[in-house]
């Protein structure tokens, strides 16, 4: 009568809850055994109806609502050895009230992201029955959570998680999480790092952790370290930020400058110079004209970044690296980093022999945080589960009707038809927006124009040349 989609039972009534959220079939198995089920019995007398009991499973969704089956299970008695034997289904565990396909609605929903307690509350059941649904899938998917082999490019990270650092190991040509450790401490990376095999591992992602970079070099001595360009930027940045707080801590106090002025600027400053707008631009060089400091500041960011955008190899890289770490004002403020650029200068520029990034590490750094947050306290090793099977999960394609062959009840295939055009079409035509193209070429020139300018012994005179020629520059660009 019903056909719900398990052939091993028979649907006899359909009922709905009073409030219509809920569904309940009532069902019998589909056919009685024609023997005895004892294997010493060897008598195939059919056996009769003994007892029945009744076990209420929770199913899968229909119609948008829960659904229930109130199973009827006899159990049967074999008139010649007398041995008594249930009927048997396997769309559930024994002793189970959950269909085998809702437990594995669960973990598919845990993968996508959904925590323990959403799913729970989504399917009126307790989260500690999706945790062991899922729990259950990991234990016998050991495959999925074990990568054992060797990439060619690692990366390394950590994860700030429950006041712990953990170790965060990725594949990043392959972008996969391989790995995640309960802690990031030296034994606990050269223990990792003495799995892989030396002579296939060619290079490794990091950030300027020291202890990452020592630990590679003491196991994977043959390995290129190489410093994530963006964490190298990021430093740079850093120091021209505590520039600015240091200009506002200092006028607010001698001259009442209001420190909002300021604070609203931080983002122009952090702006890409190629990336500003004409009036962010003129705001810019009101700043620069107001606080040369802030343009020597600002330049020894956007310079360092021209290593990256314009050398072409590693020879380049290393003569426009000496020449930028000579621009390096002698403010406080950018002390730290010039010592680190010092003494990670061969990390920073084997960037040009492997140009790789720890972009993907720091994605899944960002997955990690957002599984645990969403969370609320998992178990490390739940965490860990969670994070390896939802992010190295592949996610499917988004599903098109108009693209998809649908099969008939006959047998047949029907393809919907392409997506017709609009029945009306706006008169008015679209507004188009007017944009500025950059100029390459002054983009290029950007490095070897501030060192032209450069003259430490001259500062003042040096900045206003260099303030000149940018204002000419952005000046070409605008129009």
């Amino acid at each position: 009568m019903y056909d719900i989609g398990i052939p091993e039972i028979n649907i006899t009534a359909r009922s709905e809850s009073d409030d219509g959220r809920a569904i309940l079939y009532t069902a019998e198995a589909a056919h009685r055994p024609i023997c005895c089920a004892n294997p010493a019995c060897g008598h195939k007398v059919k056996p009769h109806v003994h007892s029945s009991k009744t076990n209420l499973i929770h199913d899968i969704r229909s119609e948008g609502k829960l659904v229930y089956i109130n199973l009827t299970i006899h159990r049967y008695r074999c008139p010649d050895c007398s041995y008594v034997f249930p009927d048997e289904f396997t769309f559930f565990a024994k002793n189970s009230h959950i269909t085998d396909r809702l437990k594995q609605e669960f973990v598919d929903r845990c993968i996508k992201g959904e925590t323990f307690t959403y799913i729970g509350n989504d399917y009126s059941v307790d989260h500690k029955t999706v945790a062991a649904a899922f729990k259950a899938y990991s234990d016998t998917h050991k495959e999925l959570l074990t990568y054992d082999y060797t990439p060619e490019v690692l990366g390394l990270d950590e994860a700030h998680i429950d006041d712990h650092f953990r170790l965060v190991i990725t594949d990043i040509k392959e972008q996969r999480l391989l790995d995640m450790k309960r802690d990031n401490k030296a034994p606990t990376v050269k223990a990792y790092l003495h799995t892989l095999d030396k002579s296939t591992c060619k290079c490794v992602t990091m950030d300027f952790a020291p202890a990452y970079a020592k630990c590679v070099k003491t196991v994977l001595p043959d390995a290129l370290i190489v410093i994530d360009k963006f964490h190298a930027i990021q430093e740079v940045n850093r120091c021209l930020d505590r520039t600015r707080i240091s200009l506002q801590n200092y006028y607010s106090k001698t001259e009442g400058f209001s420190t909002k002025l300021f604070k609203r600027a931080k983002y122009l400053f952090m702006t890409n110079w190629e990336n500003l707008t004409e009036s962010e631009w003129d705001a810019l060089n009101g700043w620069f004209n107001r606080f040369p400091d802030l343009f020597t500041a600002y330049m020894t960011k956007e310079t360092f970044r021209d290593i990256y955008n314009l050398a072409k190899d590693r020879t380049e890289a290393d003569s426009m690296f000496d020449e930028w770490l000579k621009t390096i004002p002698d403010f406080k403020a950018f002390e730290p980093m010039r010592k680190t650029m010092i003494k990670r200068r061969g990390h920073i520029l084997n960037y040009w022999d492997a140009p790789y990034t720890n972009a993907y590490t720091e994605s899944v750094n960002n997955l990690i945080k957002k599984i645990e947050k969403a969370g609320r306290g998992y178990k490390f090793d739940t965490l860990r589960e969670r994070c390896m099977l939802e992010i190295n999960t592949e996610k499917p394609d988004k599903f098109n009707p108009r693209k998809a062959t649908f099969v008939n009840s006959d047998g047949s295939a029907q393809t919907l038809t392409e997506k017709a055009g609009k029945l009306y079409l706006s008169a008015v035509p679209k507004k188009t927006t007017k944009t500025i193209n950059v100029d390459s070429v002054l983009l290029k020139d950007s490095l070897m124009l501030y060192f032209k300018h450069f003259d430490r012994t001259k500062h003042a005179e040096s900045t206003i040349a260099r303030i000149s020629a940018y204002a000419e520059a952005i000046q070409r660009l605008a129009h």
